[in-house]
């Protein structure tokens, strides 16, 4: 089945002439629902990014510009802009503020004993990881910790210091305890 989708209007009203060509015999098939028509354009390697087609109704029509890629988040997750004859280009910028989650233990270089209150630092960074309430993040007694790192790509995804003495174990730090007796 392919199908063709009309984001057309009158007035502010969506015409929705859409089409369905059926190749072969289809017992059912889903139509889009009305909230998921849109415009959208996509950023290139630079992020630079054009919505074509955007019609303008009347004098001047306002439009949200909502960033989305997977499940990132961005700062400002949407903004406003005024389309007019006058006002035909905009320079709308979004700062992607995404992060996962890292759980793991960490213990002293070669053995199985647990690090307690170990501080993370994401890259070469001077600060170490804070939680969503600006608390320094440290390791349990039992060496495990949760650090949220940043998407992207990381020189040295994260490092651990205790002591003042920074341990980096090849760019990465344990992500389960070892069995018992290794």
């Amino acid at each position: 089945m392919r199908a063709a989708y009309d984001y057309s209007m009158t007035g502010k009203v969506l015409n929705q002439n859409h089409a369905t060509i059926v190749c072969g015999a289809r017992d059912k098939y889903t139509l889009p629902t009305s909230d998921q028509f849109g415009l959208f354009g996509i950023s290139d390697a630079s992020g630079y990014y054009a919505v074509p087609g955007i019609p303008l109704i009347g004098q001047k029509t306002n439009y949200d510009v909502i960033p989305s890629k997977g499940a990132h988040e961005f700062i400002p997750n949407k903004t406003n802009i005024t389309v007019s004859a006058n006002a035909l280009d905009f320079e709308k910028d979004f700062t992607d503020n995404s992060s996962f989650n890292v759980k793991g233990f960490v213990y002293y270089e070669n053995t199985t004993y647990p690090v307690d209150s170990c501080m993370f630092y994401i890259d070469d960074s001077e600060d170490p990881v804070k939680d969503t309430n600006g608390r320094i993040v440290r390791s349990d007694a039992d060496g495990a910790y949760t650090i949220s790192v940043p998407i992207g790509e990381h020189r040295h995804p994260y490092g651990a210091a205790h002591e003042c003495r920074v341990q980096r174990h090849r760019g990465h730090l344990r992500r389960q305890p070892p069995a018992a007796g290794l």
